[in-house]
């Protein structure tokens, strides 16, 4: 179950973030008419219904903008943040340049035509805008325009101080991208074949799986926190980042062995599903989980022997716990391998140990805090 936020909370929030960007604002005025059938013959047996008010929130209502009935929003120059969301729009008028807040998600909007001018953060996912052309420019906290038709980054804004989110589009590559993300880079579900041109410095994730990308070639080499490459088409870790703050997942490629993979990661890799045949140069230094199922791994040779977390590696190839890792400081699963006998099993894993569908047939190992075995 979600925890819904009311909407007077979001607003107060909204209010402090105004104050502490922009400074003492006169008492702002909130109206929030969500789920209310609202349509135009309210609108126009009350004249001005909305003049007073600056933050705004229309969603889910029955509005929807024609030739005949823009004068709903056209002349709201008081509105610091506009929420129109759910609202079958196809086309808006041109919106008061005061408006710095926008959410026009699930829509019918096929391009950025009229937005106002000085947006800093946008929600207008959940359309079908084909390109970025009239997109505002200076957007400096959030912009999420992902599940749309945009074909390309070109006229796309260049300051996005937050997050960006362009995932679930037609994107093919990386050109006239952002290149200074501060926080959050989100291009899944593309058609994106390369890194080339993408964004070098990304302070906090980049996100890119779900795409046809086939090597690291041109990658961003720092991530602050996590970078996911995951459901792509790469076939080896050349050129992949080496600095990764926190957690590096290219699980779901064609990758065939550890060589030149990141040797540094800070808390978690994931590179199940690939076709890795050897723990042969593999990270050694994990300081939370590793985890290396779905692969063709044959043998626990070469593997990491200090697990700071969770190691797993299900469903390999793995006949023997020879040379396995010893000292696991929360939970060991190998289940779904080959392995006919405990011995050289680890002696010291904190939590959970789970050998379940092997082929083990001699006597328990020591005592664990949780065993599993079938």
């Amino acid at each position: 179950m979600f925890n819904i936020i009311p909407d007077e909370l979001i607003l107060i929030i909204y209010k402090n973030i105004l104050k502490e960007k922009y400074g003492n604002f006169k008492d702002l005025l909130i109206l929030s008419k969500r789920f209310n059938r609202l349509s135009y013959e309210y609108i126009n047996n009350n004249k001005h219904p909305f003049y007073y008010e600056d933050f705004l929130k229309l969603s889910n209502n029955a509005l929807h903008i024609n030739t005949h009935n823009v004068e709903l929003i056209k002349d709201l120059n008081n509105i610091i943040s506009l929420n129109i969301s759910n609202s079958k729009l196809s086309e808006i008028p041109q919106l008061s340049p005061n408006i710095l807040y926008l959410d026009i998600q699930n829509n019918e909007l096929t391009s950025f035509k009229n937005f106002p001018p000085n947006l800093i953060t946008c929600n207008c996912s959940h359309n079908q805008i084909t390109s970025f052309k009239d997109c505002p420019q200076n957007i400096q906290h959030t912009f999420d325009c992902d599940n749309n038709k945009i074909t390309s980054f070109k006229d796309c804004p260049q300051n996005i101080q937050h997050t960006f989110d362009c995932s679930n589009n037609q994107i093919t590559s990386f050109k006239d991208c952002p290149q200074n993300i501060q926080y959050t880079f989100n291009c899944n579900g593309n058609q994106i074949t390369t890194f080339k041109n993408c964004p070098k410095n990304i302070q906090y994730e980049f996100y890119c799986w779900f795409n046809k990308i086939t090597s690291f070639k041109d990658s961003p080499q720092n991530i602050q926190h996590t970078f996911n490459c995951s459901h792509n088409e790469i076939t080896s870790f050349k050129d992949s980042p080496q600095n990764i703050q926190h957690t590096f997942d290219c699980c779901y490629n064609q990758i065939t062995s550890f060589k030149d993979s990141p040797q540094n990661i800070q808390h978690s890799f994931y590179c199940n599903n690939n076709h890795i045949a050897s723990f042969k140069d593999s990270p050694q230094n994990i300081q939370h989980t590793f985890y290396c199922g779905g692969n063709q791994i044959t043998s626990f040779k070469y593997s990491p022997k200090d697990i700071q977390h969770t190691f797993n590696c299900i469903e390999n190839q793995i006949t023997s716990f020879k040379d396995c890792p010893q000292n696991i400081q929360h939970t060991f699963n190998c289940s779904d391998n080959y392995i006919t006998s405990f011995k050289d099993c680890p002696q010291n894993i904190q939590h959970t140990f789970d050998c379940r569908g092997n082929q083990i047939i001699d006597q328990y190992p020591p005592k664990y805090i949780t065993f599993i075995l079938t």
